[in-house]
């Protein structure tokens, strides 16, 4: 009975927040221009004075001369917009009501072109010129009142706290919508300011390449953003509706270059087979080991990491292992090389231990290097 009779409670506070408003002459929780652009001159004090932000001409001039194409073909290009570029080397970009938007020091030095930065640009100005914060405010007035009479009126302060989880849960919904949202009519704006507007969806391939391995510089931007394959989806969507011919998709976190083998003889009738990528040397093999030449066991090598690499290898997978001795190195379970004695003489270093930590560096440089360099 008592369940009963909270649950009719919160649905009588419900129609009073939702309808009263409705119904009046004057709403209160509409918000005018005037207003939204104090509130958003307010927070972007605190933001200012929080993380301080770059004056360098240059990059402000860069920053302008693109957000000043993008305002013009927005719904909104009557009001008055501020930019700035926070001091931070986070990569991330947020709007605040009426028109004051920041990009990161990280972002701007992050984005390879003006297109990729107008991709950005473009987003943000659709969630000024659509009032998605005016939108975020209005419902956080509703969920105010709506936790306040369910105080009054059931005097239980943990329905308040059941309250405040089911509204936090829509308001993470509400705002990836708007996300989603923000990049279809940003590559409308980008189209429309003559920007290409596949650069929205390169720089979504480099987010998502990148936060595997500078997780922490993006944390705060996938905290607020939906999924990167969910967005590169909405994206490619788009884009067939506007008519743009998009590039093939590409399988996630495959490594596009290949490990190469080289032989090397001497007068003397010795032989060493190298591996080499993006034309560095990897490691040099001087031992034949259980195969019939160095130049076969490298070629072996070679094609377990190539395979690897189409899998998506990254880093963090590599693993090097001591047993009976030998050093060796490990990718998912799945011996790579061993050290063998002619390896460590025919190099500059001492122990096994440390040919392994060269040979293990020089891969990793190599998939750094691809994923640096590699584009859509």
């Amino acid at each position: 009975m008592i369940a009963k009779y909270k649950i009719f409670l919160f649905f009588t506070a419900l129609m009073i927040v939702l309808v009263i408003p409705l119904r009046s002459s004057a709403n209160m929780l509409d918000v005018s221009e005037d207003k939204e652009i104090r509130m958003g001159k307010e927070a972007a004090e605190q933001v200012i004075n929080f993380y301080g932000v770059v004056d360098n001409p240059a990059e402000l001039a860069r920053l302008h001369g693109i957000v000043d194409h993008i305002i013009e073909v927005s719904e909104r290009s009557n009001i008055e917009y501020h930019f700035y570029i926070v001091n931070t080397k986070v990569v991330n970009a947020f709007a605040l009501p009426g028109g004051y938007i920041f990009v990161t020091r990280g972002l701007m030095d992050f984005v390879d072109d003006d297109d990729e930065l107008a991709a950005v640009v473009s987003h943000e100005i659709v969630h000024v010129a659509h009032r998605h914060g005016v939108s975020l405010y209005k419902k956080s007035l509703k969920n105010m009142m709506l936790n306040f009479l369910l105080l009054v009126l059931t005097r239980d302060p943990n329905v308040v706290v059941a309250s405040q989880m089911v509204q936090q849960s829509k308001v993470d919904i509400f705002g990836r919508g708007a996300e989603i949202e923000a990049d279809t009519y940003g590559i409308r704006y980008m189209k429309k300011a003559g920007y290409n507007p596949l650069a929205m969806l390169k720089f979504f391939k480099k987010l998502e390449r990148q936060s595997t391995h500078y997780p922490n510089l993006l944390a705060d931007y996938f905290d607020f953003h939906p999924p990167m394959d969910k967005r590169q989806k909405i994206v490619r969507n788009e884009y067939k509706k506007l008519g743009i011919e998009t590039p093939p998709e590409i399988p996630e976190n495959v490594i596009t270059e290949r490990v190469i083998v080289h032989e090397t003889c001497g007068d003397d009738g010795k032989c060493t087979a190298q591996l080499t990528g993006r034309k560095k040397p990897i490691m040099t093999l001087a031992d034949s080991g259980a195969e019939s030449s160095e130049y076969a066991r490298a070629k072996n090598i070679s094609s377990v990491l190539n395979s690897l690499f189409e899998e998506g290898v990254r880093m963090y997978e590599f693993k090097k292992r001591r047993a009976g001795g030998v050093w060796s190195l490990w990718v998912r379970n799945i011996k790579i090389v061993e050290v063998l004695p002619a390896d460590i003489e025919a190099s500059e270093r001492k122990t096994p231990e440390e040919l392994l930590d060269q040979w293990t560096d020089n891969l990793k440089k190599f998939l750094w290097n691809d994923f640096v360099e590699d584009d859509i």
